[in-house]
């Protein structure tokens, strides 16, 4: 689930990486849009690919979002980004995955309960809107 679709670089021409960055950094925007920074600590390459996969099935049924601005990992830089109706989806899904998997791991881990019961509680205050909760459902 987790680090299992890794992006290769050097197999992608300027036009695939740059498209992939621009998802990469929408998919991030969404997130922060939907859950928050702390919902930013979610990101993964998996979900990315989920991104592109749903955008590219369904395209021309939602329209994409472009834009270009600064973000908390790139304050001096303008990155590009865009979206499509699918990245709510994943991001949703994204703060879904990531909380399941803390919550498992603070069940069966006792000896790292301490950090992970921080994150679960991280992830639990935040107000879950309804996409995430029927995101949440279909796990």
């Amino acid at each position: 689930m987790f680090g299992y679709v890794i992006p290769n670089q050097a197999a992608l021409d300027d036009e695939a990486k740059a498209r992939y960055r621009t998802a990469y950094c929408g998919l991030c925007r969404r997130i922060g849009a939907l859950h928050g920074l702390r919902g930013r600590l979610t990101l993964s390459y998996d979900l990315t690919f989920l991104d592109l996969l749903l955008s590219s099935l369904y395209e021309g049924e939602s329209e994409y979002v472009t834009g270009s601005g600064h973000c908390p990992i790139h304050p001096i830089r303008k990155i590009n980004w865009r979206h499509s109706g699918p990245t709510d989806y994943c991001a949703d899904m994204s703060v879904a995955l990531h909380y399941y998997n803390l919550s498992l791991i603070h069940i069966s881990e006792p000896t790292r309960r301490t950090p992970i019961s921080y994150a679960v509680f991280c992830l639990k205050k935040k107000k879950k809107s309804e996409k995430a909760i029927k995101a949440g459902k279909s796990i």
